[in-house]
């Protein structure tokens, strides 16, 4: 399972990909700082943000402030209200709740080595190339996450997650949208309410590697390894269990279907609790 998240993350590229049409009604903010090795962006709204690793010692922060056309306001003055301070390790934005619409979208390059922390409200988000930890939320915007040689946390509220490609451990949860994970080499959490999960493994089954899945009104698809090594335990009410692996039958008797079972020899944990959901075993 492989999702095409398509970015464009040139550096040479990515750094002029935010333009101004008007400049009236729109101003870029540009700086290049000094990486501390963690950067935390915080106060973004309404304007996407993209973030990347790169080969390089530094952080290049560039920043686009839009300001609602045709408004009757200073533009002069209005800019000089939404301040944005860049600093290392560290991105802030602030604006005025009143008044005219405005947005402020960013695109940054660090080094690979960067632990992130990046929260926006109503702009989506993508990330990639990162060797480092990282932490996301997002309030009515997708979140777009590819090649992570670390651990994730990603929350969305609104809309959707989807990851490929992480070598840590994976940490996520919506309300309202789905989750759609490939390429996942850790162990991995996940709790969504109206949306569902798609979660491809990697690698083998090994002792201490769990996967924590719980979904209300929506399924769950697991495509692992053929030769995959788990302890299974099936928890749902109003759900089905498909599996490509040997599983044993429904106690047509009980309410709930609860079903505990080993795939190989039962290294890792696989935990999934569904209400209204089935839930798909595949093997790959």
């Amino acid at each position: 399972m492989r999702f095409a998240i398509l970015l464009a993350l040139t550096p040479g590229l990515f750094a002029q990909s935010l333009r101004c049409v008007s400049t009236l009604y729109c101003e870029i903010r540009e700086n290049t700082i000094a990486s501390t090795g963690d950067l935390a962006m915080e106060g973004l709204r309404n304007g996407r943000v993209q973030v990347t690793g790169a080969e390089r010692g530094d952080v290049r922060v560039r920043l686009r402030v839009d300001i609602e056309a045709n408004a009757q306001v200073d533009t002069k003055q209005m800019f000089s209200r939404i301040r944005t301070e860049v600093t290392a390790g560290r991105v802030v934005v602030q604006g005025p709740d009143g008044g005219p619409g405005w947005t402020v979208s960013a695109e940054v390059v660090v080094p690979r080595a960067t632990n992130l922390r990046l929260a926006t409200n109503n702009g989506a988000i993508t990330i990639a190339d990162l060797a480092g930890n990282v932490n996301t939320s997002s309030h009515n915007a997708k979140i777009l996450v590819d090649r992570i040689q670390g651990n994730l946390r990603a929350v969305s509220n609104n809309s959707e997650i989807r990851v490929t490609q992480v070598t840590g451990d994976a940490d996520f949860e919506t309300n309202n949208g789905a989750m759609l994970f490939s390429g996942i080499g850790g162990s991995v959490r996940g709790k969504t309410n109206n949306g569902h999960i798609e979660l491809g493994l990697t690698g083998q089954g090994t002792a201490g590697r769990a996967v924590d899945l719980e979904t209300h009104n929506a399924a769950v698809t697991i495509t692992m390894p053929r030769d995959f090594s788990a302890e299974v335990l099936f928890e749902s009410h109003h759900g089905q269990l498909k599996s490509d692996f040997p599983a044993p039958p429904r106690d047509k008797k009980a309410n709930d279907d609860v079903r505990a079972f080993r795939i190989g020899s039962g290294a890792a944990k696989i935990h999934v609790r569904t209400n209204n959901g089935s839930v798909k075993l595949r093997a790959n």
